[in-house]
């Protein structure tokens, strides 16, 4: 378990010494199972400060970034205060999300919400099913909490 608090932690690990499943883990703090990307669904997108690259910042998605010290900061406050204005929420800020938190990732509630609701259990299984995936038959075996976890377990506005 030490492995996997050291990956919740953005800390990097060896991954040949976790166990299957806790690669998987690992790996769906930071990625999409196939078919379950927001992103490849057209709803949801990364939101950054371009202005802050012509200060020489380098770490773009890092919550860090979006920290009151740090170069997204003004950002992140015009976003918290008007996003939902515009029909945007954060899916994943670690409160009910089994994603680590993305205070730049941003969904467009009237689609996203739509098209999560879309992406049973058995969609997803045959996502999962038809892709070139290592772990396939672990992830198969798991797909009920992998997608009450990934899917429907979001941080909703």
């Amino acid at each position: 378990m030490l492995a996997f608090t050291w990956i919740a932690q953005g800390r990097a690990v060896d991954a040949a010494a976790l166990a299957p499943r806790e690669r998987i883990e690992a790996i769906l703090l930071w990625s999409a199972l196939p078919g379950a990307s927001r992103h490849h669904w057209g709803t949801d997108l990364d939101l950054i400060d371009g202005n802050a690259d012509a200060q020489g910042f380098k770490d773009k998605l890092s919550p860090e970034a979006f920290a009151a010290a740090g170069p997204f900061a003004r950002l992140n406050r015009w976003l918290d205060a008007h996003a939902a204005r515009f029909g945007f929420f954060r899916p994943y800020q670690g409160v009910r999300s089994g994603v680590r938190p993305e205070p730049w990732h941003f969904s467009f509630a009237p689609v996203a919400e739509k098209a999560r609701r879309s992406l049973s259990k058995q969609v997803l299984r045959g996502a999962v099913a038809a892709a070139p995936l290592l772990g396939k038959e672990i992830v198969l075996e798991h797909l009920d909490a992998l997608h009450a976890r990934y899917v429907e377990s979001i941080d909703l506005p």
